[in-house]
This record gives structure tokens, C-alpha cells and sequence, in this order.
């Protein structure tokens, strides 16, 4: 274990140890209210100029950081799962969660897993990890996925023909150094190289990369990446100064990332990173939590940040 791991298992568990004793102490009444707390559905547009033309109005169901555990229980995870699912008009093309779905330990969040790996959508879900799951228990926590149907993708690729067009997706697996994750995303397109077999031919193709980190941005985007899907952030968990459409917001979260919470561009290649639906703190601060309905779109037009 190199010394950036070590660094960030301390600050987790002194994260998870403040929260679980703050928790105790108030009787459980963070656990509650933080379950009280169903996170926003929001809608965005993302335009990227070479999307494929028959996808699109592709639609991504963007699911990230339910960190269950101490302050979000099991149940009220699933429960924000089940009433969003209820909430959506007709089903989505695919489900797309970016990691840290447990906080700490590797509890019994079969239920959960079971509900993400079957959640309706055309192409299913796909995972990857977060930094949370792999605290305590890596093999564990993949193990847990797998038994529930769950499909991880670490540095892994799939790619599929929907619509008479070729789909790229692209997991890659944790890494907090920005080296760390280039080299994942160096593996992760590398064994898509290998295998590709969408429609063949000379059609369009689209390619997604999921990453819990946003820091794979950069990296995804040079190897081809049209869109990239991340959290991580928490959209900043705290900010002084809440998101506009026209302004980014200023926090904790934009204070330590580049990328923190919205739409982001590189070249002709796009990031949407979520705020996602729990937390490390049972306080988020002009930065609602929330589960994202995403519409990709073919398009020059200019994106909106939230």
C-alpha cells in the first residue's frame, strides 16, 4: 500500500469515527434526519458535437456516493432508490453508479445492490469503485456485487450495439493521484482496444468512462472519451456560495478539486459530476444531495452548469 492510500484510509476512518460518534451521542438523530433528506431528481443536457446522431437523446440515470453506513441506513438507501424509480417517466437507456455505495465496512447491503444491478434501463447498470468501498475490505465488497448481479467494471471495458450504433463503456478503478489514474485509464482503454465488438462496420461510436474520481477527466479525454461520469466531490458537501447556472459554486468542494460539482468541458469531450446522494457529514451546506437523470444530446450548444 503506497503512502497516498495510507493517507486516505486515515482521514476516512477518522471521518467515519467522528460521524458515527456524533451520530451516538445525538441519539441517533442524525441517522434519522439524514434519512428524512431524499435527494433531488434533476435533469441535465449534456451536448457533446460528436455524439453518435442515433443516440441521440440517450438518457443516464447517474446514481453515486449512498456512503450506507452509519448516518444513511440500508433502508433509507433503498428507499430513495425505490421512489425514484417509481418517479421515472417510462425507463432509461442505462444506470451508471460511480462508487462509494457503502461508507466503511462491508455491511449486508444486499438489498441495494440487488435494486441498482436490476433497476429498469435498456442496457442495465454499471459500477465502479470508490475510494469508501475498498476501505476496509476490497475482494469483500467486489465479491458482495457479484453475488447480487451487480456488473463492476474495474479497468475493464463492455461495448454494445444499441440502435444500429456502437456503445463504448468504460470502467475505471479507483486512484487518488492523478498518475494512479491515468494509468488506469491507460488499462481500461487498452483492454477496450482488445475486445471491441459493438455493430462493427463504419458506424458512429459513443463511449462513456465511468470514474468515482473526476481527476480521470483529463487523462479519459485524451484517450477519446466523449463523456465521463464521476462524483466523489459531494458537490463540494459545503459551499459559502450555491451553484447558478452561470457561476460555479465556491466551497470546500471547488477549494480542493478542479472538477466539483456540474457540467465540465475539455476539448470535444464532456464530464458531468454529480453531488451524489449521501455524505461523510450528516450536513450538506447550499449543496442539496441528489440522483441525476442525464439527456445526451448531439450538439455544439453551449452546456449549463447545473
Amino acid at each position: 500500500m503506497n503512502d497516498a492510500m495510507r493517507s486516505s484510509r486515515r482521514s476516512s476512518r477518522l471521518r467515519y469515527r467522528a460521524g458515527r460518534a456524533a451520530n451516538r451521542l445525538s441519539k441517533d438523530r442524525l441517522r434519522r434526519y439524514v434519512g428524512t433528506r431524499h435527494p433531488m431528481i434533476v435533469e441535465r443536457t449534456i451536448f457533446i458535437p460528436d455524439w453518435p446522431e442515433r443516440l441521440d437523446g440517450f438518457q443516464i440515470a447517474h446514481l453515486s456516493d449512498f456512503h450506507v453506513g452509519e448516518l444513511l441506513g440500508l433502508e433509507d438507501a433503498v428507499r430513495f432508490l425505490d421512489e425514484f424509480r417509481e418517479g421515472l417517466d417510462g425507463e432509461v437507456d442505462l444506470v451508471a453508479v460511480t462508487g462509494d455505495i457503502i461508507d466503511f465496512e462491508v455491511t449486508d447491503c444486499s438489498v441495494l445492490l440487488r435494486r441498482l444491478a436490476e433497476f429498469p434501463s435498456a442496457l442495465g447498470t454499471y459500477c465502479v469503485l470508490g475510494n469508501h468501498d475498498l476501505l476496509v475490505d476490497r475482494g469483500g465488497f467486489i465479491e458482495h456485487c457479484e453475488d447480487q448481479g451487480l456488473r463492476l467494471l474495474i479497468d475493464d471495458s463492455v461495448s454494445v450495439c444499441y440502435r444500429d450504433t456502437t456503445l463504448n463503456i468504460l470502467g475505471i478503478d479507483w486512484g487518488r493521484r492523478k498518475s494512479d489514474l491515468d494509468k488506469h485509464t491507460r488499462r481500461s482503454f487498452a483492454a477496450f482496444d482488445k475486445k471491441r465488438n459493438g455493430c462493427g462496420g463504419d458506424s458512429e461510436e459513443g463511449t462513456i468512462v465511468l470514474a468515482h474520481h473526476p481527476r480521470a477527466f483529463q487523462g479519459a479525454a485524451h484517450c477519446g472519451a466523449q463523456l465521463v461520469l464521476s462524483g466523489h466531490t459531494h458537490g463540494g458537501q459545503m459551499n459559502f456560495i450555491h451553484p447558478t447556472t452561470n457561476r460555479r459554486g465556491i466551497g470546500l468542494g471547488s477549494l480542493s478539486h478542479r472538477y466539483s460539482w456540474g457540467i465540465y468541458e475539455r476539448g470535444r469531450s464532456r464530464l458531468h459530476v454529480t453531488s451524489g446522494i449521501g455524505s461523510w457529514f450528516p450536513f450538506r451546506v447550499k449543496c442539496p444531495s441528489e440522483i441525476a437523470v442525464l439527456t445526451i444530446r448531439r450538439g455544439r450548444e453551449m452546456n449549463v452548469n447545473l
